[in-house]
């Protein structure tokens, strides 16, 4: 009879153990000991589905915790923001170059560009007194084909943008929007205007200097 109640333990032991490893990850759980094991040396059995995902956040959060590489994943990522940022820059530069018009808000939004080496026609389109149409008629007037618009990303920005591409689009002239767009998704909601470009790439290689110290 103890031989039987011995064994009814046993099994009871192991159905809680294999639950519980239904909820386990071991590699993970196990991060940060001496001979924490691999993914092939322990079952791992899928979680419920609307766990799934919370799981897997916490289960990355402790991988980078364990093996250090949060602070070096920070700056991988403003690493690469900043690169794409001055090649976009780069590539604007070789259009204006080329003759290529580029649109922007105002004087300071031109100023900020040529402090960033994008050097030649820079067209403001909120000079005193100036209207959609006169805008309009001065990059046609360049004859090209073709102009950049290089507004602001906030309201006033956006609806200018849309509003000189419709005119341009009646007139026949290619409004180009690569790059307005590409840097509008790189800074997201930190950056609203063009102006504060060059200051916003400062913030970020002081970010990236104080990350690469630490």
């Amino acid at each position: 009879m103890f031989e039987h109640g011995a064994a009814a333990v046993v099994v009871t032991a192991v159905v809680v153990l294999v639950s519980h490893a239904k909820t386990l990850a071991c590699p993970y759980t196990l991060a940060g000991r001496a001979n924490a094991p691999t993914a092939h040396d322990c079952y791992v059995s899928p979680l419920p589905t609307r766990d799934t995902e919370e799981h897997r956040r916490l289960l990355n959060g402790a991988s980078r915790d364990a093996t250090g590489l949060g602070g070096s994943t920070v700056s991988e990522s403003l690493r690469r923001r900043v690169e794409t940022i001055q090649e976009l820059l780069s590539q604007l530069a070789k259009e204006a170059a080329k003759g290529t018009p580029i649109i922007v808000e105002g004087p300071r939004d031109a100023e900020t560009l040529r402090r960033l080496t994008v050097e030649g026609d820079l067209i403001e389109a909120k000079g005193s007194g100036r209207s959609l149409l006169d805008v309009l008629g001065e990059a046609k007037g360049r004859n090209t084909g073709e102009v950049i618009v290089f507004m602001d990303f906030d309201r006033r920005g956006r609806e200018w943008t849309q509003r000189l591409t419709r005119g341009f689009e009646r007139m026949g002239v290619k409004a180009n929007l690569v790059f307005w767009r590409r840097l509008r998704g790189l800074v997201g909601g930190d950056l609203k205007d063009i102006e504060g470009l060059a200051t916003y790439l400062e913030t970020l290689r002081g970010k990236l200097e104080g990350h690469q110290i630490s």
